[in-house]
């Protein structure tokens, strides 16, 4: 996870690559798939496998960034289970157009139809009514990358953020067992201290 702690635009972003490692794969929920932050990692050449959704990262067909792609044309058909990969084009209000690898997973029924009724729940619970596209895309789980097709299979691509979200829900316990809901300070030193020792309590219960 990459996360600023402190000062302006605070929160999990790609954006904050100062000091950390380069020669490794990035990987994040939605929160980080955003056209800045992905540009941001592209730029300080680091790799990444992210989810994301398609209001928050819009996809284009070319560089020239003027038909945007559509994925109810581009998914439709596809069986459960099914890998799809293309590459599409992406632009943040600042950053040139920049190619991406986009990789598709088309959930088993039974998870499509609970991520639908999520989706629907939450539309609802903050007041607006689910758009099409958002409950046509809580079928899929839907993964960008600049890994080349020679540096990583796709089957390998989805596989790793399968782990990755093994890894999120082992996380979520953890806050859970340990009570850990907001920072109570901000300042690197203190939150690693802080988490640290939860750790310690946790593996020790």
């Amino acid at each position: 996870m990459i996360k600023k702690a402190e000062g302006e635009n605070t929160g999990e972003s790609l954006k904050h690559l100062e000091n950390v490692p380069q020669n490794i794969i990035y990987m994040g929920d939605r929160a980080y798939g955003t056209p800045t932050g992905l540009a941001r990692a592209r730029e300080h050449d680091r790799y990444f496998i992210v989810r994301f959704t398609w209001n928050n990262l819009p996809l284009f067909e070319t560089r020239e960034c003027r038909e945007y792609v559509r994925p109810e044309k581009k998914l439709r058909g596809m069986k459960c289970g099914e890998i799809l990969e293309f590459t599409a084009w992406a632009k943040g209000k600042n950053t040139d157009p920049f190619p991406l690898r986009i990789v598709v997973v088309r959930k088993d029924k039974k998870s499509a139809e609970k991520a639908l009724l999520q989706s629907t729940y939450e539309s609802k619970r903050k007041g607006f009514t689910p758009q099409n596209i958002t409950l046509f895309m809580a079928q899929f789980i839907t993964l960008a990358t600049n890994l080349s097709t020679t540096d990583c299979a796709k089957e390998l691509i989805a596989e790793a953020y399968r782990w990755r979200w093994q890894i999120e829900r082992e996380f979520r316990r953890f806050k859970s067992t340990t009570y850990i809901r907001k920072l109570v300070n901000q300042k690197d030193s203190t939150v690693e201290v802080y988490i640290l020792a939860s750790l310690v309590a946790w593996l020790l219960s």
